[in-house]
């Protein structure tokens, strides 16, 4: 920290840099969801409209076919035949199936990393956080909302394409887990709604499987704690936790020993957290206050750098 005689410094034009220099976030996402929404739409949009004009689809069938490619569900009904539609299928997938997928996950996320941020804040509130709970909860709602899926998925090709009970179960689960035989392929006037449930069937099996993993974790690292305490601290476990050998443990260490030992925490992460920070500590005071972060820009400014994120894939946003 820097010690000016008189007090502190007299904000100055150089100092205003400072406030008008976005904020960085951590947890803000490395593409804007308006972004991905477009990558998403146009990809739909681009692809349908070439299939109709070289395949001579419906828009129906076209849209139906892209369902059918970014589920991978492939069923086989609706497939190109030509060459210039085969070539064109080619490109779609090469160049821009990994990115709609990429987007549609990253889009996922989004919304589950809000509704999670929402639980963790309404917990806070009430100073009684389970995470246990929330894990079987959140399970609970995702069995719910499978079930849900493929009942809708079941009803409708049940009085839609008139099969039998069990042939519309078979197709709804066989459709919803992507594996699609094509053994039952649906009419053209059901197409309209295969186009809306082979995404939602396939997110909604993704979604229970994802909630099921969380919750195998949860259990894994409070069995991990709880045999951690049972042991009790001894001069070994104090000699493994004391990363800077000085015979004491102090809180940053021990918590990062326990991220670490739970798998929420990766070693090259924690590094390149701590060379970040020992960037951007200037004076090497073990502390970063206004001083330092002047500093650090007006280095940047003679280096002939300006970089509002001082580590890549971290974005900057308006505070």
């Amino acid at each position: 920290m820097l010690c000016c005689p008189g007090g502190p410094p007299k904000k100055t034009e150089t100092s205003n840099l400072l406030d008008s220099k976005p904020v960085v976030h951590l947890h803000a996402a490395t593409v804007p969801v308006w972004l991905q929404v477009t990558v998403v739409a146009g990809w739909f949009a681009l692809t349908a409209t070439y299939f109709v004009n070289v395949e001579h689809f419906s828009w129906l069938e076209a849209f139906y076919l892209c369902a059918c490619v970014i589920t991978s569900v492939g069923y086989g009904d609706v497939v190109p035949v030509t060459q210039a539609g085969r070539l064109g299928m080619v490109v779609s997938v090469l160049f821009g199936f990994t990115a709609v997928v990429t987007c549609i996950s990253m889009l996922v996320d989004h919304l589950s990393a809000k509704g999670k941020a929402r639980k963790r804040a309404k917990a806070a509130r009430k100073q009684e956080e389970d995470r246990i709970a929330l894990a079987k909860c959140s399970l609970l709602w995702a069995v719910g909302v499978q079930f849900g899926v493929l009942a809708l998925g079941t009803l409708y090709i049940a009085f839609a394409q008139s099969f039998s009970w069990s042939d519309s179960i078979y197709w709804s689960v066989i459709t919803a887990s992507s594996i699609g035989f094509g053994d039952l392929q649906l009419s053209s006037g059901s197409r309209g709604f295969g186009i809306f449930f082979l995404p939602l069937g396939v997110l909604s099996f993704g979604y229970t499987a994802s909630a099921l993993i969380s919750l195998f974790l949860h259990f894994e690292n409070e069995k991990r704690l709880r045999r951690f305490v049972a042991s009790g601290v001894t001069p070994q476990l104090i000699a493994e936790i004391d990363q800077d050998k000085s015979g004491t443990v102090d809180k940053f260490e021990f918590v990062t020993y326990i991220l670490l030992g739970q798998g929420k925490l990766h070693e090259e992460d924690l590094q390149a957290a701590v060379e970040l920070f020992s960037k951007l500590d200037e004076d090497g005071s073990g502390t970063i206050d206004a001083d330092d972060a002047l500093r650090h820009q007006l280095n940047e400014q003679q280096q002939g750098t300006s970089s509002t994120s001082p580590l890549p894939g971290w974005v900057s946003s308006k505070a």
